[in-house]
């Protein structure tokens, strides 16, 4: 008897931001899942350890900011797999800095990488989603900081809302030719950024979780394989918030215990 299909299988991924804890989970899912990869990042060498099976997988050093770069990726993606199915835009950075101590340099720094490079990232590989048959889908990951404020990350917070804004005008495009997009609004999730935070305060974290854990880079490729995947093809322009129901608290009451 042969190999039976996956739900993947045949289709082509470009991710990029691929060397990050999440980039990792999404690569594993969508790799055990059939698919064929093209994974980006501003260093590759991260990646080597996943290139293993060459028939499979493609390793681009591309910097989401270069636009000539983003688009030479994607000529790249075509001649090598022939078509582009899913698209996920996880590249970004989070430095921390108020409205006083952020410099203009830091913010556009920011503003460059997590809002511009997916505007990049998009337009340099839709033309070939245009292109490809069945069902494609861009995800975007953006952040619960997109949708609420908090101290001290001003300009990373700033940029995710750019994205939520991005999606919901992209999907109105995108969509008369088939083709899905949404954002996806992680909170916190245990990756070695988050893992950095001291440990009292990663404590106190927790303890605000409804669901009393902090998420994981898995969660966050399980819902990305749901927006990406046969049963989501109606589901476009809408924002996943992953955050155990942390956004959802009101705070003020859970303290007065009524």
């Amino acid at each position: 008897m042969g190999r039976a299909l996956t739900d993947g299988e045949g289709k082509v991924v470009v991710l990029t931001g691929a060397s990050g804890g999440i980039g990792a989970a999404l690569t594993h899912r969508f790799l055990t899942s059939g698919y064929r990869i093209a994974l980006m990042d501003r260093d590759t060498r991260l990646l080597r350890n996943v290139a293993a099976d060459a028939g499979n997988v493609m390793l681009i050093d591309a910097d989401v900011t270069d636009s000539a770069a983003m688009r030479s990726a994607a000529d790249a993606v075509i001649k090598r797999f022939g078509g582009i199915h899913v698209l996920v835009a996880n590249a970004g950075i989070g430095p921390e800095g108020g409205i006083t101590d952020t410099t203009e340099k830091d913010w556009l720094s920011v503003i460059n990488v997590n809002l511009t490079g997916v505007f990049h990232t998009v337009q340099s590989f839709l033309p070939a989603m245009r292109q490809t048959s069945g069902n494609r889908s861009i995800v975007v990951t953006a952040s619960v900081l997109g949708l609420r404020g908090a101290r001290n990350m001003l300009a990373y917070g700033a940029s995710k809302a750019g994205l939520i804004g991005f999606v919901q005008s992209a999907a109105q495009e995108v969509s008369v030719d088939g083709i899905t997009i949404n954002a996806l609004a992680p909170g916190p999730i245990q990756t070695p950024l988050l893992d950095a935070i001291a440990g009292d305060t990663l404590e106190e974290l927790i303890k605000q979780v409804p669901m009393g854990r902090l998420g994981t880079p898995e969660d966050i490729a399980e819902a990305v394989s749901f927006l990406t995947g046969e049963g989501a093809t109606f589901i476009t322009g809408q924002v996943l918030v992953i955050d155990g129901g942390l956004s959802g608290r009101a705070y003020w009451r859970d303290r007065s215990g009524s």
